[in-house]
């Protein structure tokens, strides 16, 4: 801050430069853990989208079970391999996240 008023008053281009690296630096070191617990909880959410998605499906079918959900039962390997396929787009997101906010 002291380095940003001088700056300011009429400092040379050194001066100021060496002020918005300063000021860039101390932003980052306070707002780099913000962000990285911001992208683990977002991570964290859209991670439980699925489990939210297909609970929400079963729900809306439950009267129906029979017809819908009797036939999705047979792809047990299927939604494993759905499951397994999103947690690592996931993973991937959240780390492509921590790595955009550095």
């Amino acid at each position: 801050n002291i380095l940003l008023a001088h700056a300011g008053r009429g400092g040379g281009r050194g001066v100021r430069e060496a002020a918005a690296e300063i000021a860039r630096t101390a932003a980052r070191s306070w707002l780099a853990p913000l962000l990285d617990t911001a992208c683990d909880r977002l991570a964290f959410v859209l991670a439980n989208l699925f489990d939210l998605a297909n609970e929400q499906n079963r729900d809306q079918n439950s009267d129906s079970y029979g017809k819908i959900n009797g036939d999705m039962d047979g792809y047990v390997g299927f939604h494993a391999a759905l499951r397994h396929s999103y947690n690592r787009f996931i993973k991937g997101l959240a780390k492509q996240c921590k790595q955009l906010v550095r």
